[in-house]
Formats: C-alpha cells, sequence, structure tokens
C-alpha cells in the first residue's frame, strides 16, 4: 500500500511538473506585460480603494477608472514622447550619415588633437586614428538595426497586444485582488500569519521601488529637459528620456548624458552655452540628485550601489527597457525575501 501511494505522488508531483512548465511555456511571451500589469497593481491600489469608496463598492468600474487614469498619465505620454524619440534618433543616424558629418567630425577631431598638444607636446596624439573605425562601426550598426527596431519593437500590433493584455491583467488583479491574495495564502504550505507578513513586506518593497524610480526619473528628466531648452540644445525628448533612466544607476546617473552632450557644445555651441549647461547639470540637476535619490530610495530596501548599478544591467538584458524598473525590483524583493527568512527560522524554533 505505500508503495503504491508513494507511486501515485511521483505520478501525481510529473504531471504537476510538466504542466507547470507548460503552461509557463504559455504565458512567457506575454511575461513582461503581465509583470508590469502586477506592479501597476500594486502601485496603484490606493487608487483604485479610491475610487471604490466613491462608488459604493462598484469594483468592475473603479477598476476600469483607475486603468483609465494610468493610461492618460503614463501610457499615453510615454508613447508620445517614445515616437518623438524614434523620429529624433532617425533624424542624428541621418545626419550621421550625411555629406557634412565628415567635416564636423574632422573639425571636432582637430580641436581635441590641439587641445592634447598642448598638453602633450610631442606626444603625436591623432585621435582621428583611433576612434575613426570605432565610430564608423557605430554609425553603420546604428543605421543597419534602424529598420528593425521601427519594424519589431515599433511594430502597432505588438503595443495593441501588449497594451491589451496590461489593462485586461490589470482589470482583474485590480477587481479581484483580495481574492487572489486569499487564494495564494491558501495554497501556500506557511502559516497564514507569516504569509500575510511576507505579501505586506513585497507590497511596500514594490511601492518603494516604482515609486522611487518613477518620481525621481520624472524629476530629473523634467529637469534636464528644462536646462536642453534654455541652452537650446537639439533632441530634447531622447536626452531628457536618457538622463531620466540614467538617473536609476546609481555612481553615474546623469552625467552619462550630460558629459556628451556639454562636450558637443563645447565644439559646436561655444564656450558660454556649454559652461551655462555645466553649471545646470551641477547646481540644480546634482542638488535634486543629492536630495531625491537618498529620501525616496532609504525608504526601500538598503542595497549597495553596486548591485544595484548590476541589477540595472542585468535587468535591461532580460527585459529590454523595462529592466530598468524590474532589475532593482527582483533583487529587492530578494533581499526582502532573506530579511524575511528569519520569521520563519523563528517560527521554526519556536514550534
Amino acid at each position: 500500500m505505500i508503495k503504491k501511494q508513494n507511486l501515485q505522488l511521483y505520478f501525481f508531483l510529473l504531471i504537476f511538473i510538466v504542466v507547470a512548465i507548460l503552461s509557463m511555456m504559455v504565458l512567457f511571451p506575454f511575461i513582461n506585460a503581465i509583470a508590469l500589469a502586477f506592479v501597476l497593481a500594486i502601485a496603484f491600489k490606493p487608487l483604485y480603494y479610491w475610487f471604490n469608496r466613491h462608488l459604493k463598492s462598484w469594483p468592475a468600474l473603479s477598476s476600469i477608472l483607475t486603468i483609465l487614469v494610468i493610461f492618460l498619465l503614463i501610457i499615453i505620454p510615454l508613447t508620445l514622447v517614445f515616437g518623438q524619440i524614434v523620429r529624433e534618433t532617425r533624424d542624428i543616424a541621418l545626419s550621421l550619415m550625411g555629406a557634412d558629418s565628415s567635416l564636423l567630425l574632422s573639425g571636432w577631431m582637430t580641436k581635441i588633437n590641439e587641445l592634447v598638444g598642448s598638453f602633450l607636446p610631442g606626444a603625436g596624439f591623432d585621435l582621428a586614428s583611433y576612434t575613426g573605425r570605432i565610430a564608423e562601426g557605430l554609425i553603420q550598426g546604428v543605421w543597419e538595426n534602424f529598420s528593425f527596431v521601427t519594424s519589431s519593437t515599433l511594430s502597432l500590433l505588438g503595443l495593441i497586444l501588449d497594451a491589451f493584455i496590461v489593462a485586461i491583467t490589470l482589470f482583474f488583479l485590480l477587481k479581484d485582488g483580495p481574492a487572489f491574495k486569499r487564494s495564494l495564502i491558501h495554497f501556500s504550505p506557511l502559516d497564514d500569519d507569516l504569509d500575510r507578513q511576507i505579501m505586506a513586506k513585497l507590497e511596500n518593497t514594490i511601492n518603494a521601488v516604482v515609486r522611487s524610480a518613477f518620481v525621481v526619473a520624472l524629476i530629473k528628466g523634467g529637469l534636464t529637459a528644462l536646462g536642453l531648452v534654455i541652452f537650446d540644445v537639439p533632441n530634447v525628448a531622447l536626452w531628457s528620456l536618457a538622463a531620466g533612466l540614467a538617473s536609476m544607476i546609481p555612481g553615474v546617473g546623469t552625467a552619462l548624458v550630460f558629459v556628451p552632450i556639454i562636450i558637443y557644445m563645447f565644439f559646436t555651441g561655444g564656450i558660454i552655452p556649454a559652461l551655462g549647461l555645466l553649471i545646470w547639470a551641477a547646481l540644480i540637476v546634482g542638488l535634486a540628485d543629492n536630495i531625491l535619490v537618498p529620501y525616496f530610495y532609504s525608504r526601500g530596501v538598503k542595497i549597495h550601489p553596486v548591485l544595484i548599478l548590476l541589477s540595472v544591467l542585468g535587468g535591461l538584458a532580460m527585459f529590454g527597457g523595462l529592466g530598468f524598473v524590474f532589475g532593482p525590483l527582483i533583487l529587492s524583493l530578494f533581499f526582502t525575501l532573506l530579511d524575511l527568512q528569519r520569521l520563519f527560522v523563528t517560527k521554526e524554533e519556536a514550534s
């Protein structure tokens, strides 16, 4: 009898594992959209509760209104900005492939050679010989891959499908969130109290990471855009979004964007605009960096900046653009679970 029960158990586990793997394979093509819906559901749950409270507990309508607010405030503006970025990227690629680009680059090379030669006379420094092949390869790569980016990543059908999956998943997560949480607690082998503590801490971590990343990127991207407009720098949307994303990279931040722009302005727009943008980046954006980032990220899980940097890079490799949020979020959840394992160990020792 015991052997028969063991055989039945092993057979059931085999079926369960196979079906679980197949289920993951079915959902894997939409994993980014589903994960984004989970994050948005947790981040905007207070707004959903506000609608539900004022609508006399009408969860379906409250979910729809919450989704509309999310799309109006986040998805649609980001789509418009992304479209502008594509146009600006195309213009940059076309200008780099234009006939005048070689003359412009040649002028830059000459100025840099003269600047280095004034500090290191007789060194025989020739920047063109070092960067010519690299620049040519980068320009050619941008040009060859631009059609791929516009035809696949920016596919209208793909965007509509992803938006639909996010919306429908978000609708049911908001509407049936409490029931979904009760189901997780029911199927979890842990004690119910420990399950609730884990869910509460994970929810707080997601809120801290997502809201911190969004608010910091929005403010610093906006300050960058204002500075670029003041000093008449082209392609404002592209550089502002890049600055907002770079602001989430510790140790580098918006300097990753400002340094090449200031160098560009120094050789094309004059010394005074370049110095003005340098002062703006150091004082205004830098001050916001020193105040906002510690304030918001101190409310979440304490993680070393090097690990945050690696999580951002790894997230980009795994999830694409969403990796800027998903990478640090996954790492924060991991450290939260490490902290929570003490609760589990304490519970086991007490029993």
